[in-house]
């Protein structure tokens, strides 16, 4: 999203707000005292997602790198019946008029962005359903029907004292806190890497402080590295990653530092190779913005999709921000998607959208919108909200050749709630919950340096300014078949872990060896090692100097009925080699997924999927190498049935 000129609370200062991607009303202008309007990322407030605090003692966490995660508000399973039958206050909204969408493509996707979560409920914001009970704020999104959450990343948003940018302060850590709670609630993780300290956008495409320096060789190998990296951490956690984006708003061929499309799509190869190695069913995503403008005569999204074909880009969606107040019609922008979709064969979505329920500034930090220069399609009130949203989904679900899905930006983002602007601004300061705060300087000093603050947005959340979860969010209600429905899913069952010390803790008990090559009984080398893990101390490893084949497995006395997820990490080099990790029944494999060995280091995840109609015994769970010529090795680990 794109810079406004904002005013700031009782400084009267100017101030620039931008969105997760900045919603761009002017493509490319700088950010600066005197523009009227233009699309930065920082002023954006883009990162701005609460998540339910517990107690009112999270007040007094830091906002510094080092500060630990703050669990949501949930339900105990202990709650007394007396306590489970209270009854809450809650605020008296509106009956709005509700539409069913009809049959969408299978899959649609209702996106969400909620990337400042975390740092909302450090400074004490609590979300509450319908009946006003606090709860974890992504339960309720999980219950009226979103399936993607997405959440930006950030390189390092922290000063040299460790001190937050703000916006979230959303680096990888906190990610991955979204992120195990979205997969808790049978959502899909949507990853928006910004290849930046801070926000990206078409004004500004900023390298991270460590890559400043580096060349583009360089810059491939860190932010391939940097990518896989994250996303790794994300497996070790279980997380269900649906789609990762290499880039946000990259209009012009900018990203990380570079300005030319040769080498933007170099970097944006990097990191579609790398998501491809760790999550290979996600969709790679591109994401540009501007869909109302052109390049001669042809429309901007046509124009980036040809740059990236031109240069053999491999890319599953090309997605665009829209704003209705910026970016032009809806009927434009189902024509410029089409486009896209029918000359390149890709999918479509809109990564970026939202719009205002109300005129209210409820944190003292003046809104993005609405401006007396804005285009407004619907009245700004929650029946406007529900039905801007609703136009815009019906839009690419049915009239946009290719379209997937559309997602909200920050509708999470509401106000800290303090009584001043005094007092939001040290919440903002402490646990960087405002679009930026005064810490970003350092590495931005033109645009959040002069013009940090507040929560631009929180007038186009879907949560009044108490955390109270308004029906307009009822427009994410849906099923296929186009009936709007009121879900209330039960938190789901707990998986448990089927294996014992499937990361070789200690000792290669109780795993066991069986040799299938005649004449050998086992490898010569069967052993735990410290030398190379994916987690813990430890991985097993395995060597050969003669060619084997072997099994490396343990056994379990019965597996009830059910769905399991089987995995495990290796690395290795043979240099003629077959492997294949195995779920066995009185003999018969069930399941089986074969796999290949890169190398010194070259962890990759292998899974598969276990389907019993009815309890089984005897069920042998393990991994088979098969060295066919001589000297081959290999270390396992975090072998898992779940």
């Amino acid at each position: 999203m794109k810079i406004i000129k904002l005013l700031v609370g009782l400084a009267a200062s100017m101030v620039m707000i931008s969105c997760g991607g900045t919603p761009s009303s002017s493509e490319s202008s700088a950010p600066s005292a005197s523009s009227e309007k233009t699309e930065s990322t920082t002023s954006k407030s883009e990162s701005t997602e609460s998540v339910t605090s517990t107690s009112e003692s999270t007040k007094t966490e830091s906002s510094s790198k080092e500060e630990s995660s703050t669990e949501p508000v949930e339900s105990s399973e202990s709650e007394t019946s007396s306590e489970a039958s209270t009854s809450y206050d809650v605020p008296s909204f509106p009956t709005l008029t509700e539409k069913s969408y009809g049959n969408l493509p299978e899959g649609f996707i209702f996106g969400m962005d909620a990337s400042a979560v975390p740092s909302l409920e450090r400074a004490g914001v609590v979300y509450r359903d319908e009946t006003g009970k606090p709860v974890d704020v992504f339960s309720i999104l999980a219950k009226e029907g979103v399936t993607h959450v997405r959440v930006r990343v950030w390189n390092d948003p922290f000063n040299s004292e460790g001190k937050g940018y703000g916006g979230g302060n959303c680096d990888l850590a906190n990610a991955i806190e979204i992120g195990k709670r979205v997969t808790k609630y049978g959502m899909k993780l949507h990853v928006d890497f910004h290849y930046s300290d801070f926000w990206a956008d078409p004004a500004k495409q900023m390298a991270p402080k460590a890559w400043k320096d580096y060349t583009l060789d360089q810059k491939k190998t860190a932010l391939y590295e940097f990518t896989k990296d994250s996303l790794n951490e994300m497996k070790k956690e279980n997380i269900d990653v649906g789609m990762v984006q290499v880039g946000n708003e990259t209009n012009n061929g900018k990203m990380c530092g570079e300005t030319s499309w040769d080498n933007t799509v170099a970097l944006m190869k990097e990191g579609s190779k790398a998501v491809r190695e760790t999550y290979p069913s996600a969709l790679v995503a591109v994401h540009f913005t501007n869909p109302e403008k052109k390049s001669g005569s042809i429309s901007y999204p046509v124009a980036y999709a040809s740059q990236l074909n031109q240069r053999g880009l491999d890319y599953d969606v090309f997605g665009t921000s829209y704003y209705p107040y910026w970016h032009g019609t809806l009927d434009n922008l189902k024509t410029v998607l089409s486009d896209v979709a029918t000359r390149y064969n890709k999918k479509v979505m809109v990564m970026e959208t939202s719009y205002a329920y109300t005129t209210e500034d409820t944190d003292y930090y003046d809104n993005t919108s609405p401006k007396a220069t804005d285009v407004q399609p619907h009245e700004i009130s929650l029946q406007g909200q529900y039905d801007q949203i609703y136009d815009v989904v019906d839009a690419i679900a049915h009239d946009t050749t290719g379209g997937i899905g559309v997602s909200y930006w920050e509708g999470t983002w509401i106000s800290v709630n303090g009584s001043s602007w005094q007092e939001n601004h040290e919440m903002w300061e402490e646990y960087g919950c405002g679009w930026a705060s005064s810490y970003a300087g350092e590495y931005d000093p033109d645009d959040a340096g002069k013009w940090y603050g507040g929560n631009a947005v929180d007038n186009q959340a879907f949560f009044d300014k108490d955390g109270y979860v308004m029906p307009s969010i009822h427009v994410f209600n849906h099923d296929d078949s186009g009936e709007t429905i009121d879900p209330d899913p039960e938190e789901p069952e707990e998986k448990k872990e089927l294996l014992t010390n499937g990361s070789f803790e200690g000792s290669t008990a109780p795993w066991a060896i069986k040799s299938l090559t005649e004449g050998i009984d086992s490898p010569s080398t069967f052993a735990v090692k410290s030398d190379a893990k994916v987690t813990g101390s430890s991985s097993c490893n395995l060597w050969n100097q003669a060619a084997i084949d072997f099994e490396v497995y343990q056994t379990l006395a019965s597996v009830k009925a059910g769905e399991y997820d089987f995995s495990f990490q290796a690395m290795g080099e043979c240099s003629s080699f077959e492997g294949c990790g195995f779920v066995e029944i009185n003999g018969t494999r069930v399941t089986t997924v074969p796999f290949t060995l890169s190398g010194w280091e070259n962890w990759a995840k292998f899974t598969g999927k276990v389907s019993l109609d009815s309890e089984a015994t005897n069920v042998r769970v393990g991994v088979e190498f098969n060295f066919k010529s001589e000297g081959g090795w290999a270390y396992l680990d975090d072998v898992s049935l779940i």
